[in-house]
């Protein structure tokens, strides 16, 4: 069974949809495999404009499927859909260029032509294990046309927690950077996968293995989850998703840092997590969209005024961001000596629900250090705060609170 969710073709100029499955599966596996798409025309529905949703999405890929099966008829059903997989588009942050995560895209989105046309099929198409379940991986390349194919085969580790770059402990090796098939036959080659513990992050792991002929680009994603006790979707009951304990915080790897070459700060910070969906907004059962409805970053002075805002977006998916302050005011004038705080702060737009939202780590504060000789000196102490909504005539043996803080 392939698992899909929804891309939006035209929102935004195309983009994943807010209401879109995100993964990982409670073992730790790629949820969703692919992205189909949502949002045409609905002239044959009667009370509905617009065709959306999974409704729209599963159909979509059902179709494609259907026409790869009418181009390859000796094809199986994994092998439709390795062609699916192998040849769908990868998808990037459109604020950031780092690659959405595979929770997210799968594999990324159909790609019906590239599918019919795809000169090989790679198997497995998507690969997931556990930290402390590494083992080595065959991957094999069947060539499907009458050409030799000679492909030119790497492996990028991609997000680390939704943040590129972040896999600090993890070695991926692959054992040729180069595969040459015969027509119609079958060629293998290994990769291996090797983790320090002692400095890989739990959580999320995610690369992408590329293969490459010059005229065509296939790929294989792969996920490796550390400590499956950190996947939060298991919830005991996921319609009360506002209040249940094991939401995870909704910003994470919160820091400062001196840019190198430069007397300018960067303001690192993930979305972990969206805001709640504007379509279930004045519900009971509100869920969590892949979009936060806004992310700002001022920058506070000692009397608690704003004097600069470096960050102020709207409608931004899940993944890392960026801020940075060059110690100047929202004038460009040169602040003056002393301590500046920066805070980060996530603005969910919901209202009229009635069970409590408890929303954690919605906003972030830490420091920077303003020299008499405008350097900046960033301070890698981090607070974190979260939200409370209560009903005002909500009854509940459960005390909530309307704020914590915790330091990081």
């Amino acid at each position: 069974m392939c698992e899909n969710g929804a891309c939006d073709v035209f929102a935004n100029g195309g983009e994943v949809a807010e209401y879109s499955s995100i993964g990982p599966s409670l073992n730790g596996e790629i949820q969703p495999d692919l992205l189909g798409y949502v949002g045409y025309p609905a002239t044959f529905m009667r009370y509905y404009n617009m065709f959306g949703g999974t409704s729209c999405s599963a159909p979509f890929a059902g179709a494609v499927a259907t026409l790869v099966k009418q181009a390859h008829k000796d094809w199986t059903a994994e092998q439709v859909r390795a062609s699916l997989m192998n040849t769908a588009s990868v998808l990037y942050n459109k604020v950031t260029g780092e690659p959405i995560s595979v929770m997210i895209q799968g594999s990324g989105l159909i790609d019906g032509v590239a599918a019919v046309k795809t000169p090989a099929l790679i198997s497995p198409y998507e690969i997931d294990m556990t930290a402390t379940g590494l083992h080595p991986v065959v991957l094999t390349v069947k060539n499907v046309s009458d050409a030799t194919l000679t492909f030119t085969v790497t492996v990028q580790p991609t997000l680390g927690n939704f943040e590129y770059g972040q896999n600090d402990g993890l070695t991926l090796s692959l054992t040729s950077s180069r595969i040459i098939v015969s027509p119609r036959l079958s060629a293998t080659l290994g990769l291996t996968a090797k983790a320090d513990l002692s400095k890989l992050t739990k959580g999320s792991h995610e690369a992408l293995i590329w293969f490459s002929n010059g005229t065509a680009t296939l790929h294989v994603p792969m996920l490796i989850w550390n400590d499956l006790n950190t996947i939060w979707w298991e919830r005991s009951n996921p319609f009360d998703a506002g209040y249940n304990s094991k939401l995870p915080p909704k910003l994470i790897n919160v820091r400062a840092t001196k840019l190198p070459n430069s007397s300018d700060v960067a303001i690192d910070f993930t979305l972990n997590r969206g805001s709640i969906s504007g379509s279930s907004w004045g519900s009971p059962e509100p869920y969590w969209s892949n979009y936060a409805d806004e992310i700002r970053v001022d920058i506070v002075n000692q009397s608690g005024a704003t004097v600069a805002t470096v960050f102020d977006k709207g409608h931004l998916l899940i993944g890392h961001y960026r801020a940075v302050w060059n110690g100047k005011d929202s004038n460009g004038q040169p602040v003056p000596a002393g301590e500046y705080k920066y805070v980060i702060t996530v603005t969910d737009y919901f209202t009229n629900f009635d069970i409590p939202i408890i929303d954690t780590d919605t906003q972030y504060t830490g420091y920077i250090t303003v020299g008499n000789n405008a350097t900046l000196t960033p301070s890698l102490t981090v607070t974190a705060s979260s939200f409370a909504y209560i009903p005002a005539n909500y009854q509940s043996k459960n005390s909530y609170s309307a704020y914590h803080t915790c330091t990081a």
